[in-house]
């Protein structure tokens, strides 16, 4: 967490204002060159931002590659929506400013960050940076009244490997955000179920205020607080829980599952949909990578074709509805919870060579860091 002086607050909040404004005024560009059935690109608008500082002094004050970073946020967002990943990008309003990238210039001096052209502003690491760790990028975010730096860094390759003796599958889930293949079974928490009835109440006021007053814009920050804790209650159990996970096992093995398909917005499964978000599964799955792989340890991804339906045990293929949760074999008489059946099928694919061609333990693959995206908070 950044601890900046008012000064220091002034300047990033008039930063972000100054990239809030370009990111409209280049969604505003791409919108009429589309009309006109031109091509736009981020390397056109990144060609103009000589001439926007000309007409718009206050984009010299902000750093040169934080105003292409922008751009690039924009581009990202088009690419998303044409991939069908996202929306339609859409204008950003006063209090949803972008972030602060800096792709370099940044480094850290004791309890002091260095931004390029912002200076030094001082910070609570919520953690050390690794010794011979290289800071790739930094991002600044405001969060309601907190101010964040957010670290990408790239370690160097391990020089260790814990060999993968005591590997456990694990199967991820609605009502259980993760069954283990030695029987363990992990209840995932639901802060956001725990906080529903306050965070309505504080909504419900919200929604009373008069627009534009002060007053409203105080019930906004309480809101947005009320969402705050929630977020970091949810994310304090999940590293809870995989770095125990990291510490207990040599190796983890997962489906290769595209998750959005619980998350699709449809009244079926809403219910569903809302539980996965409130638990955090695809979370869950992304500390449990980057814990086992800065500790040397494998995560392994399978194929998840029919793990639910096979038998352990007799390996046939048993049909089941979303509301069975026995697994009860009519060949070989089986029986045992479906979540744990699925995490011993999901085992034995690693044991039987049977992982995807392009999945690999994680740790073997540092081009992505094992600390990318850390957020230097707490």
């Amino acid at each position: 967490m950044l601890k900046v002086s008012a000064e220091q607050a002034q300047t990033i909040d008039e930063w972000s204002e100054s990239l809030r404004l370009l990111y409209n005024f280049s969604l505003a560009e791409r919108r009429e060159a589309f009309k006109q059935d031109r091509k736009l690109t981020y390397y056109d608008q990144c060609k103009t931002l000589k001439e926007t500082k000309k007409q718009f002094p206050r984009y010299k004050e902000v750093n040169a590659q934080a105003l292409q970073q922008c751009l690039g946020q924009l581009d990202k967002a088009f690419l998303s929506f044409f991939k069908k990943k996202s929306r339609y990008p859409r204008f950003k309003a006063h209090d949803r400013a972008p972030s602060i990238c800096f792709p370099q210039g940044t480094s850290i001096d004791g309890s002091f960050v260095k931004f390029s052209k912002l200076g030094k502003i001082r910070v609570k690491l919520h953690r050390p940076i690794p010794d011979g760790a290289v800071i790739k990028q930094s991002r600044i975010v405001k969060e309601v009244d907190r101010y964040y730096v957010v670290l990408s860094i790239e370690l160097a390759d391990p020089t260790w490997s814990v060999p993968p003796v005591n590997v456990v599958g694990c199967d991820v889930g609605v009502k259980h955000l993760a069954t283990l293949s030695d029987g363990t079974v992990i209840d995932g928490e639901q802060p956001l179920k725990g906080s529903f009835a306050r965070l309505a109440r504080a909504q419900q006021k919200l929604s009373k205020k008069k627009t534009g007053s002060n007053n409203k814009k105080k019930q906004k920050v309480r809101v947005q607080k009320v969402y705050r804790k929630i977020t970091n209650q949810r994310s304090d159990f999940l590293h809870k829980v995989t770095a125990k996970l990291a510490d207990s096992y040599d190796a983890i093995v997962f489906e290769k599952m595209n998750l959005g398909f619980i998350n699709q917005d449809t009244d079926k499964r809403y219910m569903m949909s809302r539980k996965s978000y409130d638990i955090g599964i695809g979370t869950f799955r992304k500390f449990c990578e980057y814990k086992f792989a800065e500790r040397g340890k494998s995560v392994f991804h399978v194929n998840p074709k029919n793990t639910t339906k096979e038998c352990s045990q007799c390996h046939r293929l048993v049909s089941k509805k979303l509301d069975d949760r026995i697994h009860d074999c009519p060949f070989c008489g089986f029986k045992m919870d479906r979540d744990l059946n699925a995490s011993i099928n999901i085992l034995e694919r690693v044991s039987l060579g049977q992982e995807l061609p392009d999945s690999k333990p994680v740790e073997s693959d540092v081009s992505v860091p094992a600390f990318a995206g850390v957020s230097v908070a707490h």
